[in-house]
C-alpha cells in the first residue's frame, strides 16, 4: 500500500477532464513526433483546462485545505518559468509543453506535483536519445514525455484506490 500523500482523489468532472487531457495529449504527441510542434488549438485547450481545474481547486478549498491549495498554486507558478525555454532551469520547453504540464499539475496534490516533475525529468533523460531522432538540432518532441508522465503519475495516484 502506498503512503496516503501519494493517493489522489478527483471529482467526477476532474476525471472527465483528465480523460479529455489524455486524449488531447495522445494526438498532440503524434503531431509533436511528426512536426515538432503541437497545434495552437491544443495549447489553448490546455490553458483553458488549467484555468478550469484551478477554479475547481479553489472552489474545493474547504475540502482539500487552504494550505494544500496555496502550495499547489505556488509549485505551479514556480514551475512555469523554470520549465520555459527562456529560463529553462528544469527544462527548456515550448509554451505548449509547459501548459500541458500545468494542466496536469492543476489536478494533483503538491506532493504529487513534485513526483510528476521528477517523473518528467527522469523520463526526459531516458527518452531523449530516442526522441532526438524526431527532432532537429538539440531539440526533441516533449509531448511523448508529458504523455508518459501523465499516465505514470495517475497510475501512482489511483493505485491505492484499486483503479489500476
Amino acid at each position: 500500500m502506498l503512503p496516503e500523500w501519494l493517493m489522489l482523489e478527483l471529482t467526477q468532472s476532474q476525471l472527465y477532464g483528465l480523460v479529455f487531457l489524455i486524449g488531447s495529449f495522445t494526438v498532440a504527441s503524434l503531431s509533436d513526433l511528426k512536426y515538432m510542434k503541437a497545434q495552437t488549438e491544443f495549447v489553448e485547450v490546455w490553458i483553458l483546462a488549467f484555468l478550469v481545474f484551478l477554479a475547481i481547486s479553489i472552489l474545493r478549498w474547504e475540502v482539500v485545505g487552504q494550505n494544500q491549495t496555496i502550495a499547489k498554486l505556488a509549485l505551479i507558478f514556480i514551475f512555469i518559468p523554470l520549465a520555459h525555454h527562456s529560463v529553462g532551469i528544469l527544462f527548456k520547453l515550448a509554451r505548449g509543453d509547459v501548459f500541458a504540464c500545468v494542466a496536469v499539475m492543476a489536478l494533483l496534490s503538491p506532493a504529487l506535483i513534485i513526483v510528476f516533475i521528477l517523473i518528467l525529468k527522469v523520463s526526459s533523460i531516458l527518452f531523449s536519445p530516442i526522441l532526438k531522432g524526431f527532432g532537429s538540432h538539440n531539440a526533441y518532441p516533449f509531448m511523448p514525455v508529458v504523455m508518459f508522465g501523465t499516465l505514470a503519475i495517475f497510475s501512482i495516484g489511483f493505485y491505492p484506490w484499486g483503479i489500476f
